[in-house]
């Protein structure tokens, strides 16, 4: 039930520590020791990495240099775990977190401390702070490193940052940041039945200072205002990092869904994904080849502004300014993805694209929607019909952001469609593939915005990035779950997935991994008459049926493999017959006259052949003979004139 991962160097410590928790921890377990006496990784790595290896929905990131007093620990630590708001548990932190260069321990007030510390003298101190009797869990914002214990799905949305820490210090106090940030509780344990004892101090050094310094330039926004617990005091240009949006809507019953592309004869079978429901597009078909729930409705989240950025890139220029009224910032909220904008900001369309895509901003998307249509309900109408258009059959908008309405809603299906539509739009396609920007100060705003990806696929530091993808967009509401949009190309085939309901961001991100793959695998690309259709391996154009029918006065082929439909290819019009030379005409060839005749009048045909109908090539070798015809004779009457002089 509980993995434990130690960062070892000493191997007394661990196999000390190994026999302590065997004996007191009283529930299902794993130790995953990372040995890292030549390894010399940072700690945030060595974390991740066994973390990634572990087993068991709750983790426990620990210090090899502690021991247990309390038996049956384990159970206390996995209730608690359990709820839904649960962050990181601890045995000390702090429930502020100042912006003045400092650890984790702030002031004496502030602290929360449990636990014994060996004080290296023959006597040990029991580190009891701002603790109560009737409270065994006591709610901070930072925590130390001692002992750190989180879900996994937890871990996988905000995992350590070992790109930023190279180091062993400063992990906890980010790690354990970000997830207060995103809205989670953190808590010191109090509890009589969970006693540790420490036997280091710690240090402050050269190093403990350099990575304090790191840390307050990634935080520098946030901390420019204490960030205490019950309330996340945030500047104009914080956001949350995690929620979107509040769900509204009442939980309904789901019924399982099955993967109908498995029931096509001949089909490769896909994938058993966990999210509720998920389909894999060939984005130059159109066409599905996996399909779990494609076409049933779900509420789409932040995915809904992939709607927002096609129709905004439609509509304007990259170069208007958008100026923000109320319309934008009454979206602004404490668990609302936001940068913080002002009534009377002025901000150009550039700049609100790349926010509303990389940060999710939803008051940028809601005055996106104002600036585009006259009125956010105007917009909201042009997202519907541009739905329609593009052959959307089960979406609804109410909002440019996709915050929670029961009459807000799509399907996977419907979701890829508009990815698809939008990739066919440079501005789009640049746009939703952009992993970092910058947006300068503004009038009413005099320091930088730095945007960064929170798309696992895109993110070239996440363990979940896939090579190849090109964009894409996150979602996130609790009765949405996690949605996700993702389009990744790979020898010259693109494929779309789309995940909906997950639980969360690193089941969303390893289900479309399963899909991409899953494609890449099974699938090849077939050349038939006027273009190409994906089929599954070994499936030839001969295995295929072909129904011709008109569509806008084009005659189209539908190709279908045993009855399901691979792609509609329009029909290349026949390539006019050449017209025979003249001296190759006879009595005989007459028949062919009118048709050459009918050729010269087409638009193609003349281009190729002069008014005569005589071909280009013709036309151009008798200049040619007449140009040197003409210089023969001149030169013959220049010769002549001079042998006229010569002889007198």
């Amino acid at each position: 039930m509980l993995s434990i991962i130690i960062c070892s160097i000493s191997l007394k410590y661990l196999e000390a520590l190994e026999a302590n928790i065997r004996k007191t921890i009283g529930i299902s377990h794993e130790i995953i020791a990372v040995d890292n006496r030549e390894k010399r990784w940072p700690i945030a790595k060595v974390y991740n990495y066994g973390a990634q290896k572990a087993k068991y929905p709750y983790l426990f990131f620990v210090h090899e240099d502690v021991n247990f007093h309390s038996n049956g620990w384990g159970e206390v630590i996995v209730n608690k775990l359990a709820e839904p708001d649960c962050g990181v548990i601890g045995f000390g932190g702090s429930k502020v977190k100042l912006s003045s260069y400092s650890g984790w321990y702030q002031c004496g007030e502030c602290t929360v401390n449990y636990f014994y510390q060996n004080l290296h003298n023959g006597l040990t101190a029991f580190r009891a702070s701002n603790t109560y009797l009737e409270r065994s869990f006591e709610e901070v914002i930072v925590l130390d490193g001692l002992g750190l214990f989180v879900r996994k799905d937890v871990w996988k949305q905000y995992p350590f940052d070992e790109e930023l820490l190279t180091g062993f210090h400063c992990y906890d106090i980010d790690f354990t940041l970000q997830i207060a940030h995103a809205h989670f509780k953190n808590y010191v344990c109090c509890s009589n039945q969970v006693l540790i004892e420490h036997f280091s101090m710690g240090s402050m050094d050269e190093k403990w200072f350099s990575a304090t310094i790191c840390l307050h330039k990634k935080w520098k926004y946030l901390l420019k205002v204490v960030m205490a617990v019950g309330v996340i005091a945030m500047t104009a240009v914080q956001i949350c990092a995690a929620a979107e949006g509040t769900a509204q809507a009442a939980a309904s019953e789901v019924t399982p869904v099955s993967i109908s592309t498995n029931e096509i004869s001949g089909w490769p079978a896909g994938p058993e994904i966990t999210s509720e429901t998920g389909v894999l597009m060939d984005a130059d078909s159109g066409t599905l080849l996996y399909s779990k729930g494609g076409d049933e409705i779900r509420y789409p989240a932040s995915i809904t502004k992939i709607m927002t950025l096609l129709l905004a890139v439609e509509n304007c220029s990259l170069k208007e300014d958008v100026v923000f009224t109320e319309t934008g910032t009454r979206d602004i909220s404490w668990d609302s993805g936001n940068i913080g904008m002002q009534v009377g900001e002025v901000m150009s369309m550039r700049a609100c694209l790349y926010a509303l895509v990389i940060r999710s901003a939803n008051e940028v998307a809601a005055q996106i929607a104002e600036h585009v249509g006259g009125t956010e309900q105007h917009f909201v109408d042009m997202m519907n019909e541009r739905a329609a258009q593009i052959g959307c059959t089960n979406t609804h908008f109410v909002n440019a952001s996709g915050l929670p309405d029961p009459d807000h809603y799509s399907t996977a299906h419907d979701m890829a469609l508009i990815m698809r539509e939008g990739l066919k739009n440079k501005k789009f396609r640049r746009i939703i593939g952009t992993t970092d920007y910058t947006i300068k100060p503004t009038n009413m705003n005099s320091e930088s915005r730095v945007l960064h990806t929170h798309h696992p696929m895109l993110a070239p530091e996440s363990s979940y990035h896939y090579d190849g993808c090109i964009g894409g967009k996150t979602g996130y509401t609790s009765e949405a779950g996690n949605t996700l949009v993702t389009a990744a190309e790979k020898n010259g085939t693109t494929y779309i997935t789309v995940t909906m309901k997950a639980a969360d961001l690193a089941v969303a991100s390893t289900d479309s991994t399963a899909l991409f793959n899953y494609g890449y695998q099974n699938f090849t690309k077939a050349q038939v008459n006027g273009g190409e259709v994906s089929v599954p391996n070994g499936v030839t154009v001969d295995n295929l049926t072909v129904q011709e029918n008109s569509q806008d006065g084009n005659t189209v082929d539908d190709y279908y493999y045993n009855d399901y439909l691979l792609g509609s290819v329009e029909v290349p019009e026949a390539t006019p017959t050449p017209e025979p030379a003249v001296d190759a005409l006879s009595d005989t060839s007459g028949g062919n006259t009118d048709q050459a005749d009918q050729n010269e009048k087409s638009d193609t045909v003349g281009e190729e052949k002069t008014s005569a109908g005589m071909p280009e090539l013709r036309k151009i070798l008798l200049i040619i003979g007449a140009a040197m015809l003409l210089l023969i004779i001149i030169l013959s009457i220049a010769l002549a004139k001079k042998e006229k002089r010569y002889y007198g």
